[in-house]
């Protein structure tokens, strides 16, 4: 006998073959102001002062059809479209060269955010900017270790960076510590948030592409957060934020480093040798992924002796 399919007429659920299977959830997941001093850092100096400052909005919805418009009204009404970021998020950013500015064209206030064009309807939310701002005392800055280590080492292990802490201001409820990585064309390949007292973090190995461009940004974010009025369940986030940016460019790949250390030396003949006595890639008891097979042949021969002997030569990796 086959069970009838049938669909509420609410559209909560879904009986097949007698299973309730619940629709998908609807509704607004967070929504935010963030005003933020974004800094650079060149070297193993700290950086000091801003170069630019940045107020933006976003909203996070539950699913991509809960809404394909959205909006931000200013205590001075003015109005701001947040632009679709990826499947169900809106952003709104703006730029300014000083803090003034900013606070002038986006003010302490209450602030209305006004979602359309989708399942959830027409509805709106308030969320207030306080007068008093709470930045994070501590401008964040990676440590000379740190920046030592993003030039030498390889993409191909993980990388441990090191870079100071803050405290959360006593105005703020909470804050975190956002560690992202971006392409030059800003496209994020990684991004982790860390409680605000960390002071560290490991890259995993591969994330990145060998003598490539890339910005490291840690951003220490203090934050107050506060019940959603019209948005039932979301989380609402006023945010003071420092950022620190560094760009650099990953080491050229180094295939004859078979210790990972940046050279090409004993250590590394003896792995290569052992590689080359079993010459099959397939032999037991050759190394997971046969690194020493540069040529990508599946074997381990007198092709990839010739790459070896002039990296061995060489020393020091590129």
């Amino acid at each position: 006998m086959v069970r009838a399919i049938s669909v509420t007429s609410l559209g909560l659920a879904v009986l097949v073959a007698g299973v309730a299977v619940p629709a998908a959830k609807a509704g607004v997941i967070a929504h935010d102001l963030r005003y933020t001093f974004v800094y650079q850092q060149t070297g193993a100096t700290p950086p000091t002062v801003p170069g630019i400052y940045v107020w933006s909005s976003r909203v996070d919805l539950e699913d991509a059809g809960d809404a394909s418009l959205a909006s931000v009204t200013t205590p001075t009404s003015i109005g701001a479209f947040l632009f679709p970021i990826g499947e169900s998020s809106f952003l709104a950013s703006r730029s300014f060269a000083s803090e003034a500015t900013m606070n002038w064209t986006f003010p302490a206030g209450v602030y209305t955010f006004n979602l359309a064009g989708g399942g959830l309807g027409t509805i709106s939310s308030t969320l207030s900017r306080p007068s008093q701002t709470f930045y994070p005392q501590s401008i964040p800055a990676l440590t000379p270790g740190a920046i030592t280590a993003i030039a030498a080492a390889p993409v191909s292990i993980d990388w441990p960076l090191s870079f100071n802490s803050f405290s959360i201001p006593a105005s703020a409820s909470s804050g975190v510590t956002i560690v992202t990585i971006t392409t030059n064309a800003n496209a994020e390949i990684y991004s982790t948030t860390l409680p605000s007292g960390a002071n560290g973090v490991v890259i995993p190995a591969s994330t990145m592409l060998p003598a490539t461009g890339y910005r490291l940004k840690i951003s220490f974010s203090a934050q107050q957060t506060s019940p959603s009025v019209g948005f039932p369940g979301a989380t609402a986030i006023v945010a003071f934020d420092r950022q620190t940016i560094y760009a650099f460019t990953t080491r050229a790949a180094c295939p004859a480093d078979l210790t990972n250390d940046a050279l090409v030396d004993d250590a590394d003949f003896v792995l290569f040798s052992s590689a080359y006595q079993l010459l099959d890639c397939a032999s037991p008891g050759m190394t997971p992924g046969c690194p020493a097979d540069f040529t990508k042949d599946s074997f381990v021969d007198d092709g990839d002796f010739v790459i070896f002997a002039a990296a061995y030569e060489a020393l020091a990796c590129p």
